[in-house]
């Protein structure tokens, strides 16, 4: 390979590093402390919105399809966090708002819901 075809290369390398950078910033701190900003927003809620905010924007393009999914997936990834925080009912509540939208099913609500219960029940050594 030409010495200047590596150069450019590792420029290109560079400026993608650089841009996925910037993207972090942007898209997961600032957003993050921007919520913090928020007065009529309980700690809680804000607590959950910065954890489903941190989880869905790692994801690049996600179509409405495989939003139960993510419910899922967010749930199983985060339940420490939602544990620890006692975050049930504002994800019960972000699970209402997918529905209004129309993204999330009545039937997926209750998945999702057993899935938490279960894993709590779980982490706590109940059986």
């Amino acid at each position: 390979m030409a010495p200047f075809v590596s150069t450019i290369i590792r420029e290109q390398w560079n400026h993608c590093v650089h841009v996925v950078v910037i993207h972090r910033l942007i898209f997961c701190v600032l957003p993050a402390k921007l919520i913090e900003e928020f007065e009529d927003v309980s700690p809680k809620e804000k607590t959950f919105m910065k954890l489903w905010n941190r989880f869905i924007k790692c994801h690049t393009v996600i179509p409405d399809s495989v939003i139960p999914g993510k419910c899922m997936d967010f749930i199983r990834l985060f339940a420490t966090e939602l544990f620890e925080n006692d975050l049930r009912s504002q994800f019960l509540l972000h699970l209402f708002n997918l529905w209004d939208h129309q993204l999330v099913s009545s039937e997926h609500i209750l998945k999702s819901l057993r899935l938490y219960d279960e894993l709590k029940k779980s982490a706590n050594g109940v059986h």
